[in-house]
């Protein structure tokens, strides 16, 4: 069996050997350029995380019992990132998020009865790009109450896209919103790189 495993290794070596690019010093006319990854490419390899300003839309929900009194929400963001490393970018994140009242005769921590839920992020923003345009991230502030009887609170939000071009990145993202409740919502959206 030893001699099977010895025998299978060197002629994998052999092979291997025989199929082997030459170095530059064996063919001057190989050129390591003709290895790099073009644009295209790198998109799908995690290498792109949509670095300086983007622009993105999302339809959201709420998960908690907040649902009971809105229903979809509609979220607005503009984040503008600075790539430090070929795979992390960090910057800063904003935007406007409404969730429309069901008109029920019923309250939900700072959302009265026939008012829609309205705030104001402002945050710090990271994005990691992984393998196969697959992006994770997380924004971290506070958000800035524009309802009634809403001030404000801690605002979160991780996500995790996917680039579907060099401009374009579908992604999912969770919004939680804390004060002395709770907010939480689900949100799918798209996002424009306008580099």
């Amino acid at each position: 069996m030893k001699r099977e495993i010895v025998a299978t290794i060197i002629l994998l070596f052999c092979v291997c050997g025989i199929y082997a690019q030459p170095s530059a010093f064996e063919n001057p006319e190989f050129s390591m350029d003709r290895w790099k990854p073009s644009g295209i490419s790198a998109v799908f390899t995690g290498l792109n995380i949509q670095n300086g300003l983007n622009i993105g839309v999302s339809g959201s929900m709420p998960l908690n019992s907040a649902s009971d009194v809105v229903s979809a929400g509609v979220l607005l963001d503009v984040n503008y990132l600075y790539q430090v490393h070929r795979n992390f970018a960090f910057g800063v994140a904003a935007g406007y998020g409404i969730y429309f009242n069901k008109e029920e005769n019923s309250n939900w921590g700072p959302i009265n009865e026939g008012d829609d839920f309205r705030y104001f992020p402002i945050a710090a923003a990271t994005r990691f790009g992984l393998n196969n345009g697959i992006v994770m991230g997380a924004d971290l502030g506070y958000a800035i109450g524009a309802s009634d009887q809403f001030d404000g609170g801690l605002y979160f939000r991780p996500m995790v896209g996917y680039n579907l071009s060099e401009l374009v990145q579908v992604n999912l993202s969770y919004s939680g919103i804390s004060n002395d409740w709770t907010w939480s919502a689900a949100s799918l959206g798209l996002t424009v790189n306008l580099n």
